[in-house]
């Protein structure tokens, strides 16, 4: 049987097309404007100053040196703006040749993304946020859009591994991305573990332990 080829550069190849081509609006290059870059730009400049509370739509807009209006002419809110701030590096599909090197390459995706450099004070803060405007159907789309990415990305590297019999059987996306995010996120902003002291060998042997069960 002919094997599937490994997705180098679409982890969205498994999306249908219109559902692929709204996500990767999102996830890909941001609208092509200088100043839709210079406030991206602005909001993490802001978000690795202050803690979410203190963050706000008017320091952003000094920080960018445009006008309030034309913020919100794109974001309805500082979650909204934030959360497509923190995630305009979306994660890419690791390539080890093993399931613990591509957990490993996961996992320190996540650690150096955009989001947990801004610190756990903004983390803690927007999912908040997110969790009290769950109701905003475009925030609720936007969050959509980044979780899909992700999910396809784990389940390509789900897929490569039972190719190469690291799984022997098949598992799913929901679980394991639930273990890659959901523990060091505990342990960070529950248990209030720093970053540096987070061995991913750690991580990597519980996540093994609960995929292969």
């Amino acid at each position: 049987m002919t094997q599937p080829k490994r997705l180098q550069n679409d982890p969205l190849a498994s999306q249908e097309p219109r559902e692929k081509a709204r996500i990767s609006k999102r996830i890909g290059r941001p609208r092509s404007t200088e100043v839709h870059r210079k406030i991206l730009v602005a909001a993490l400049a802001i978000a690795n100053r202050f803690d979410y509370p203190d963050i706000s739509i008017e320091k952003v807009a000094r920080e960018a040196k445009v006008a309030k209006t034309t913020i919100y002419r794109w974001w309805k809110s500082k979650a909204e703006l934030i959360l497509e701030a923190t995630s305009t590096h979306p994660l890419r599909i690791p390539d080890t040749g093993t399931l613990r090197g591509d957990l490993s390459s996961l996992l320190s995706q996540y650690a150096n993304s955009h989001l947990q450099n801004a610190g756990r004070r903004v983390e803690l803060g927007l999912w908040a946020d997110l969790t009290r405007t769950h109701q905003d159907p475009q925030l609720q789309n936007i969050h959509r859009a980044y979780l899909l990415h992700e999910k396809a990305v784990v389940q390509e590297v789900l897929n490569q591994a039972l190719l190469n019999g690291d799984l022997a059987t098949p598992q799913d996306s929901d679980l394991a991305l639930a273990l890659i995010k959901g523990l060091p996120r505990h342990l960070r902003l529950v248990l209030g573990v720093g970053q540096a002291k987070i061995s991913n060998d750690y991580l990597v042997d519980r996540i093994l332990a609960g995929l292969r069960g």
